[in-house]
């Protein structure tokens, strides 16, 4: 012969749950606009886009360089990076505009650190490898 307990378990914290979005994620209310229309609604409503990357480094060579870049930063006087309120991206700004030059020697950085273009940029697929747009052909298969 065994005893069961009954145990309650009480959420105290407010629920994190939206139950104005109950109607959008009804499957009944779903399946309803499928049978009236033959379309599932859209998840994602943008339009996707294909880009050739390439040209991009991988993962782990771009972190490598950012990281080498805020030690570079965390590395420069306090009043210095207050000045570009702490934020990595304005360094790097601040680094490519050629108006720095003297500030930069005098913080004791190379102008071989000062990246001179973007490492690598994505290219829309509408264009060929040489910036040429592709012919009708060309842009329906990479689609």
């Amino acid at each position: 012969m065994s005893i069961s307990r009954r145990f309650s378990v009480s959420f105290k914290k407010p629920t994190l749950t939206k139950s104005y979005f109950k109607d959008e994620v009804n499957i009944n209310n779903i399946l309803a606009k499928y049978q009236s229309s033959g379309q599932l609604p859209a998840i994602n409503p943008r339009t996707p886009q294909f880009i050739d990357v390439t040209n991009i480094p991988d993962f782990t060579s771009s972190l490598n360089t950012i990281t080498s870049f805020q030690q570079l930063f965390d590395g420069l006087p306090a009043k210095f990076r207050k000045s570009l309120n702490n934020d990595l991206g304005a360094f790097l700004d601040y680094l490519q505009d050629s108006k720095n030059s003297d500030t930069l020697k005098s913080l004791g950085i190379s102008a071989d650190l000062i990246p001179t273009s973007p490492v690598g940029e994505a290219t829309p697929l509408s264009e060929s490898s040489t910036g040429e747009p592709l012919n009708e052909s060309e842009s329906s298969t990479s689609e």
